[in-house]
């Protein structure tokens, strides 16, 4: 795996409280024998100084540069195949140790200061992370992530005892207290971590001022989430100093291999297993062809339906017939149905006006419309009977119920010439009911 297919980002900022930054963060490209030939060899790593006045920035500098220039000077007289990475890495954090130690005893306003420094050595498919402090290497791979280095802190001592929690410790005002780092004294102890590398992995070193904002679902959700690293370490640091920013962040995020960061996979697939993201894709492919399916459908007119779905269409009689079928009836001028319903509507006005603006005419004419049945009503003379006269329903209108069985009805027929006077209900014009006293008269 070469350093071609590697990319790298980088970004530090003091955040959003503190005007000096005493972060310090570098990547480089190392050859062996000094020469552009064979496999390279990745270098990055990040330093949190510590010390004031300056002197946090002049010791996490020293260290990453005397750190850089040690492993230069083994891989100059060494090819690749005979450099154990692990002791190099190992010598050059003494080396480191040793020079920022020797400028804080030089310098009163410099004595004590320190630093913590976390590198990174990658060569082909093989890591070996150096580390002293509270800053920290990530492992991302699948979605998943793994840290890589354990604090030298007095909380993580807690953490590891089972004195706190891990929701105790993110709170804890002890956790700026290191008990290892690198100057303060003239020795000290570095671990040294190895791994191997798969393609598509993502590597990541930050500083406290990161991994104290944000958690680990937040780290993994944005480099998923991100197209290249460069991009990575600028959305880390803007999410950190939205969350918090008190402390200098700084980031550097490294890519393994051609598939790292996935910037050619939609986002849905990128927190995604292989496995998982093919049978997804799968369901996608299969999703997709449905929803074609369907504009087909509408596209057609709804031609075809599915298995159970009846048809919707409704179309006109008109329509049916003809494009000449509406000239054609205009032609022919009405309907017999609606000469019918025109009929009707006459026969009915005529009885109506015959029944209620000439009640005194000729029985005859009364007789002649047909009436319905209604309950009888009483006269002082014989058994309680009424007759209704109703005209001729026109067309579409509502049939009148029956009455309720028992009720005594009789149809209207002609009175006799000595009948009593008898009053009758009969419709209006207006379609309400008026009584109207009909005098039967002798006819001669």
């Amino acid at each position: 795996m070469s350093e071609a297919s590697n990319l790298f980002g980088i970004c530090s900022d003091a955040g959003v409280v503190r005007d000096i930054n005493e972060d310090f963060a570098t990547t480089a490209v190392l050859w062996p024998n000094g020469q552009a030939a064979g496999a390279p060899v990745l270098f990055a790593a990040v330093a949190d100084g510590m010390g004031g006045h300056a002197a946090g920035e002049v010791a996490s500098h020293a260290a990453i540069e005397t750190l850089k220039q040690a492993i230069s000077a083994v891989m100059s007289e060494q090819s690749n195949s005979d450099i154990d990475f692990a002791s190099a890495l190992g010598s050059g954090f003494d080396q480191a140790n040793g020079d920022v130690y020797r400028r804080g005893q030089q310098d009163a306003d410099k004595r004590g200061m320190g630093t913590t420094l976390t590198a990174v050595l990658i060569h082909e498919n093989h890591l070996c992370v150096g580390h002293v402090g509270d800053s920290r290497a990530y492992l991302i791979r699948e979605a998943a992530i793994k840290q890589l280095t354990r604090d030298h802190s007095v909380v993580q001592e807690k953490l590891d005892a089972g004195l706190i929690t891990a929701e105790e410790a993110a709170q804890s005002e002890e956790r700026n207290q290191l008990r290892r780092v690198l100057g303060t004294r003239s020795s000290m102890v570095s671990d040294l971590i190895c791994e191997d590398l798969q393609d598509g992995d993502a590597l990541l070193l930050c500083t406290d001022g990161l991994h104290n904002s944000l958690r680990d679902q937040d780290l993994t959700g944005v480099i998923a989430g991100s197209h290249d690293p460069q991009s990575a370490c600028e959305n880390l640091v803007n999410l950190a100093k939205q969350r918090d920013g008190s402390d200098n962040i700084t980031v550097v995020c490294i890519g393994i291999g051609r598939n790292a960061f996935h910037g050619h996979v939609p986002l849905i697939l990128k927190a995604v297993k292989p496995r998982s993201r093919r049978i997804l894709g799968l369901t996608l492919m299969i999703v997709l062809a449905l929803m074609a399916l369907v504009i087909v459908q509408i596209m057609n007119g709804n031609k075809g339906s599915f298995p159970g779905q009846q048809d919707s269409v409704i179309v006109r009689e008109d329509v049916k017939k003809g494009p000449n079928s509406i000239m054609e009836q205009k032609a022919q001028g009405p309907s017999k149905k609606a000469s019918q319903r025109r009929d009707s509507h006459h026969r009915h006005s005529r009885q109506t006006r015959e029944l209620t603006g000439n009640g005194r005419k000729s029985s005859r004419r009364a007789a002649a419309v047909q009436p319905t049945k209604q309950p009888a009503i009483p006269t002082p003379t014989e058994a309680p009977v009424a007759t209704t006269v109703q005209p001729a329903s026109p067309p579409n209108q509502p049939e009148i119920k029956p009455e309720p069985q028992g009720t005594k009805t009789t149809e209207m027929k002609a009175p006799e010439p000595s009948a009593p006077d008898q009053k009758s209900a009969v419709p209006n014009e207006a379609g309400t009911k008026e009584k109207v006293d009909e005098k039967s008269t002798n006819s001669k």
